[in-house]
């Protein structure tokens, strides 16, 4: 991630806002960052409140702001509102829609993690992380150049977080098979051939390398479907923070095709960051600004 001086917090006037501004508060401790805070609505009758939980912040030593806004819909808000103060990290809670709404309806948090061009922290509970492991999940089967570029920057940001944490550093990959059962680089696994066998040996050999924390105990492949053994293998783990990333597609039929991240979100107990690679980022703020909303 690029350094960042400024993190958007995002209110929620309906539900329990301290886990998210807890959070924020560790970030922006580490990092030296500002907050600012947004309410998501058309209405100003919250303005009370986050006149309360600035002067809170200002008591508590943060250099803090803050805002309602509401330019037609959420995450066209949310964009908004990051762009024009400059922020390079988005703090918030995960929006849950039913199975049957995410059906008819695409899930503002998929819109949001689409189209926003900085990393976005969705938190998932209020526990502290100190003492527990960072999981980073990737696809180390992908060919593509930004993918590979993407693993480095989770694995490397993990590996950071880490050390932050005073926790253990996982990684976690899914191997795209019929075959449900857990494999390891040197196995013989059926329908896992000797190409794909390298391409994993490989990327996990070179993580070991660089990462000394990252032992062969603490890689864990599995074939099956990542949107189940992601959250399956967090929470055997206990992780506090799940690493993720998503590389958005260019273009308008590209923000309406999901991925992983989105398939994910609902069933992750832990918090859950979500990354891009910088050229990714560039192409998605061209979008943006071609997106009539």
């Amino acid at each position: 991630m690029k350094t960042i001086y400024s993190i958007l917090v995002i209110i929620d006037p309906k539900h329990d806002n301290n886990p998210v501004l807890t959070r924020a508060k560790e970030f922006a401790k580490v990092m030296k960052a500002s907050l600012h805070l947004l309410i998501c609505n058309e209405s100003k009758k919250k303005a009370d409140l986050l006149t309360s939980l600035v002067n809170d912040l200002h008591e508590e030593g943060f250099q803090a702001t803050s805002e309602i806004a509401w330019y037609n819909n959420y995450h066209n808000t949310v964009v908004t509102i990051q762009k024009a103060q400059g922020c390079g990290l988005v703090i918030k809670t995960h929006l849950a829609d039913s199975a049957l709404k995410r059906v008819i309806i695409t899930p503002e948090d998929w819109k949001l993690l689409r189209l926003c061009p900085c990393p976005i922290l969705i938190v998932n509970q209020d526990r502290s992380w100190l003492g527990r492991s960072v999981l980073a999940a990737v696809d180390l089967g992908n060919p593509d150049k930004n993918h590979i570029a993407l693993h480095d920057v989770i694995v490397k940001l993990a590996n950071t977080l880490t050390r932050v944490a005073e926790g253990n550093l996982h990684l976690v990959s899914v191997y795209p098979s019929p075959i449900f059962s857990e494999i390891h680089p040197d196995s013989n696994v059926p329908g896992m051939t000797p190409e794909i066998k390298e391409i994993y040996t490989s990327a996990c050999k070179a993580f070991e390398d660089q990462y000394p924390a990252l032992t062969k105990e603490n890689i864990h492949l599995a074939a099956g479907a990542a949107d189940i053994i992601i959250p399956q293998t967090a929470k055997d783990l206990d992780a506090a923070v799940c690493v993720i990333g998503t590389v958005a597609r260019t273009g308008i039929s590209g923000v309406l095709i999901g991925n992983t991240v989105e398939a994910i979100l609902d069933d992750l107990d832990c918090d859950i960051l979500i990354l891009k690679p910088d050229s990714i980022n560039d192409q998605l703020e061209q979008l943006i600004k071609q997106i009539h909303y």
